[in-house]
Parts: structure tokens; sequence; C-alpha cells
């Protein structure tokens, strides 16, 4: 198939699965380009440069045009993205976000040509709770709930990255019915050489990691007093992402044990903290599925997660990981991946559990198979 991915997304998780994407499926013999954001970040060496196709978002050089354009269902980005896509004559286009630029440009392809066949990437069905929002976030979320639904409506197909999103969609999206298909979520392993944090000692002890944007949905309060709870003298926590801590995370982390790198995360360095810790902990309060924890089990890492459905349907409960239903359960985890044997066999279960379950080809596969069936090629 001639395959077109595009992104509005410059980088983070969604460009590594958009890069990741695109090499199992040039690695499964499909011609596949890229379209991404001007500032895209990635690693150069990961996308043959004749793929690859830039665009730009002049609607937002200035904030009077980015609210009129927020505003309007088709914009003149929109329209000159959707120009570019339709020049490559693909069999079908699918994003790897849900971001609102992206699916307008969806419902726009399927004005301009109905034969396209488009698909949209949904990975959060509601949005995340937060600790508070910007008058800049406020006005994108209102924009972003005035246009969803009839965007989604217009895709051919909506992908999910999980059974339960795929649910939760069916409840929260009566309405909309399309074809679906669920591509469990595999590990996307950026082509860069693993980066060690400044922040971290020469000899940083072994390490339990929560990796990942600070939000409220995280469930970091929840982590760090069972943390500061646990007793062993050699502890160590690290606390990885970009985002707002609460007065009171602050002041729960502020102690010798934890160490915060508030700030974005580069590919390398989020290769090689989930590499080197001794679990991934997610304390989520809430989630449709997670990209930490396919990466952790590639490296043979454990998790630590919440007893959200989103989190445990990729868990094993003892087996490739821990799952807790309270603050004292998180201690018992702590207790138990911090014992070798305990670790070393559940890390072995997590590899073997990657390999049946999380590892892209097979899926990918599957895709191409139900787009081509859907397609009448097959």
């Amino acid at each position: 198939m001639k395959i077109a991915l595009i992104t509005t997304i410059n980088r983070g998780g969604t460009m590594q699965l958009t890069v990741e994407l695109y090499q199992r499926l040039i690695n499964l013999g499909h011609e596949v380009h890229c379209y991404i954001p001007e500032k895209a970040e990635y690693a150069a060496n990961s996308i043959d440069s004749e793929h690859v196709f830039r665009f730009s978002r002049n609607c937002y050089n200035n904030k009077i045009n980015a609210v009129i354009s927020e505003l309007m269902i088709v914009n003149d980005d929109v329209k000159t993205i959707a120009a570019q896509i339709l020049e490559g004559r693909y069999d079908c286009v699918l994003t790897t976000d849900t971001a609102l630029t992206s699916i307008k440009i969806i419902k726009y392809l399927g004005i301009l040509d109905a034969n396209l066949y488009r698909v949209i990437s949904v990975h959060d069905v509601l949005p995340h709770p937060v600790n508070k929002l910007s008058l800049r976030e406020c006005f994108f979320t209102f924009a972003n709930k005035r246009f969803k639904k009839k965007c989604l409506e217009s895709a051919n197909m909506l992908l999910f990255f999980s059974n339960y999103s795929n649910e939760l969609f069916d409840e929260i999206f009566p309405g909309v019915k399309k074809q679906s298909f669920v591509l469990p979520l595999g590990a996307h392993i950026p082509p860069v050489d693993e980066e060690k944090p400044l922040e971290l000692s020469e000899n940083c002890e072994p390490y339990f990691l929560f990796f990942g944007r600070i939000e409220k949905y995280k469930g970091l309060r929840i982590l760090l007093k069972a943390f500061n709870e646990y007793e062993d003298n050699d502890k160590r926590l690290v606390i990885a992402g970009n985002g707002r801590f609460t007065d009171e995370e602050l002041q729960l982390a502020n102690n010798q044990h934890t160490t915060t790198i508030n700030r974005f995360i580069n590919d390398g360095e989020m290769l090689w903290l989930i590499k080197n810790a001794k679990a991934v902990v997610l304390p989520y309060i809430e989630a449709s599925q997670s990209g930490v924890i396919p990466i952790a089990y590639s490296y043979k890492v454990p998790v630590i997660t919440s007893n959200v459905i989103g989190l445990t349907q990729f868990v094993n409960n003892n087996d490739t990981g821990l799952i807790c239903n309270c603050h004292e359960e998180y201690i018992s985890a702590f207790q138990k991946l911090s014992n070798d044997e305990v670790r070393i066999e559940m890390s072995e279960k997590a590899g073997i559990y990657y390999l049946n379950n999380l590892d892209w080809e097979g899926n990918l596969i599957r895709l191409i198979e139900r787009l081509q069936e859907l397609r009448g090629e097959i």
C-alpha cells in the first residue's frame, strides 16, 4: 500500500510513534511518506529524507489568526496541507494523533477525495484531568470539543491502541458508527544513543522511575506519599518529565531520596532512564493506555501501576508487574521489587509478554490486511 502518515505534534511520544510506524511499515514492504510540522524534532536518520514532507502552520503566526483559525473547521493551513497530501495519490492517510488540526485535515480530505481511505488514531477518548488550565488552554479545549465529533465521523476507520479505549469510545460517542481496529501499542524506540541526564549523579543507586508529563491524572501525590513511607536507606526515586507540580507534590519530593528532572526529556535520556530503572511506576488516576509500559517491557523492566483498567489490561499481576489498590500496596511493591530474585524473575516475564503481545510486526500485518479488505483489495 501507499500510505501517508501525518502528525501536527512536534515532538515527544507522538513523534516517536510516527517514526516507529514509518520504519515498521517500510520494513513490511509498503511505500510510506510522513507529513510533519516544520519544527518537528526526531532523529534525522530515522526517516529517509525523500519520504518527509514538512509543512508550516502559518495560521498560528499571530494570536488573532490563531484564534480565528481554531474556530474554523477548514482554515488555510488545513487546505494547504490537505492539497499537499492529495498530490501524493495515496491509498490511505493515517493520523498518528487526534490533535484538532490533524482531524480537520482528515475531514477536509474526505470532501476533496472520497476514495482516499482515511484513518484517525485515537489515543485518549476523554481529555485527562489537569492541575490547572491557562486561558489559552481553555480556549483550545473549547475548540476541540466543538469540532471533534464531526471530524471523527468523517474518517473511514478509527484506530485504537487498546481494547479499553475502543470500548470507552463507544460509550462516549454512541452516534459515531465507523470501522474500528485495535492496534496494541508497541514500544517506540527512537534510533538514538542512550544519554544519562546531567541531573543524576555518576553512581546513582538503582532507582524507581516515574516518566512522563507532570499532570493531575498521573497520581504523583499517591506515589510520593507511599515512597516516603517506604523504609530503605538506599531507596531512590527519579521523577522525569515536564509539567506543573502542585505545592504539595513539590514538598513531598523535597528529600534526599528523590530526584526531579522537571523539563522536556529528550529521546536518548528517555531510553537511558527506562532501561536502567529498577521498575517504572505509573500511579495514574485514569488512563486509556500507556506508551511507557511497552517501552519498559521491551527493556525487560517490570512496572508498578494503579488499578486502572487502561493500565492493568497490559499487566499480569505478580508476573510482569504489580498492581496497587491502596497506599500500603505501593509500599509493598517497592519492597518486593527491591528483592533481586523477584526483580529478575519479573523482568524475564515482562520481556516475554512484550514479544507475545506487543511486538509491532504481527499486529501491523493484521491492520494492513484489514485495510486492504475494507478497500476491496483482498
